[in-house]
């Protein structure tokens, strides 16, 4: 059996169901969903979840970053740099081999760090 629809606000209906409705028709309380309605489940007659439509927003626009990152810079969570690298700096790493030392890298980074390079 189907749950019953019962109105949720002004022109907005969600289907009612209890667990043992909803474990034995997911798919099509998931379908529902997926068409943008809404399903309240219940424990007896106490609600316990919905089941919501998840709002897909895409990936974030170059603009919503910039605001994200002054927000953190503001926080004190960032800095943003200063100036922007040479393409030399990036040529004068080294690159790590499986065969060296890790703990070696640390040390340099470490060292980079107190010099202020």
């Amino acid at each position: 059996m189907f749950a019953v629809a019962y109105l949720l606000s002004y022109n907005s209906y969600m289907k009612k169901a209890n667990i043992a409705n909803v474990k034995n028709n997911l798919s099509r309380y998931l379908e529902y969903v997926k068409k943008g309605g809404k399903v309240r489940i219940f424990d007896r007659d106490t609600p316990v979840a919905e089941i919501l439509p998840f709002k897909n927003e895409g990936p974030p626009a170059a603009q919503d970053d910039q605001r994200r990152l002054k927000s953190l810079e503001e926080k004190g969570v960032l800095s943003r740099a200063s100036a922007r690298l040479e393409a030399s700096f990036f040529q004068s790493i080294p690159s790590i081999g499986p065969d060296q030392n890790v703990a070696g890298v640390l040390d340099a980074l470490l060292e980079e760090r107190r010099s202020g390079r």
